[in-house]
């Protein structure tokens, strides 16, 4: 009888550390959530900017058709560049830093916060 209180009483303090545990990180406030979204929205502004500044010249945003690189209209859904290579964050991102066949590198002059902002403006195109 006193091992199975025993046994009880562990599973019940084990069952109310895990409670208090999962307690103490409160969920996000409706004030948090409205920051998280305006930096979110604040970053594809940026990147909007950005993409006029240094993308526009040679690619369509609202397109697939080329100008002088490919359009870019919902290239991350599309899901690979023309050479077959997987779009995501990795992959866009050595594109933008390194260049291509017939585009320059921005390594040097996209900060890596501008490049974030970037590509979270491609990724809404």
């Amino acid at each position: 009888m006193k091992r199975q209180l025993g046994i009880a009483f562990a599973v019940a303090l084990a069952t109310a550390l895990a409670l208090a545990g999962a307690a103490t990180a409160p969920p996000p406030t409706s004030a948090q959530a409205v920051s998280e979204k305006s930096a979110s929205a604040a970053s594809v502004e940026n990147g909007k900017e950005l993409y006029d500044r240094y993308c526009a010249a040679c690619h369509y945003p609202a397109t697939t058709a080329k100008k002088i690189g490919p359009g870019l209209k919902a290239i991350y859904v599309r899901g690979k560049f023309e050479d077959g290579t997987p779009v995501n964050d990795q992959t866009m991102r050595r594109w933008i830093e390194k260049g291509g066949k017939n585009m320059p590198g921005f390594e040097k002059i996209l900060k890596p916060q501008q490049l974030a902002d970037l590509l979270a403006y491609l990724k809404t195109l």
